[in-house]
């Protein structure tokens, strides 16, 4: 089957290295982080950047956690699972309801 023309004539960019592997790229796991319960405390991490050095800082509430690198600032929402043993975890969700590539979890 020969190759369509809107692929054949196509103008992709020259790239000089290939895009990294969403598997290879740094990422921060739920569950290292001193996540607080009630909705209405506010921790600030100053230190993170001990543990994760391309960070400058976070900021966790029970609903949120907010990154600063790279001179911006980055927001994720927070769902709490209900596991059926011991308490709810946290995960990371995006606006469509899938976990973030940036945020991970770990299975327990």
């Amino acid at each position: 089957m020969p190759m369509p023309w809107q692929l054949r004539n196509a103008q992709r960019p020259k790239r000089a290295t290939p895009r990294p592997l969403a598997e290879c790229l740094q990422r921060i796991d739920v569950n290292d982080l001193k996540i607080p319960k009630r909705l209405n405390t506010t921790v600030t991490a100053p230190w993170i950047s001990l543990r994760y050095p391309f960070l400058n800082g976070a900021k966790l509430t029970a609903n949120m956690v907010q990154f600063a690198h790279s001179g911006r600032i980055q927001t994720f929402r927070l769902k709490w699972i209900r596991t059926g043993y011991g308490l709810a975890s946290p995960s990371s969700a995006t606006a469509s309801g899938q976990l973030s590539a940036f945020i991970s979890t770990r299975a327990i």
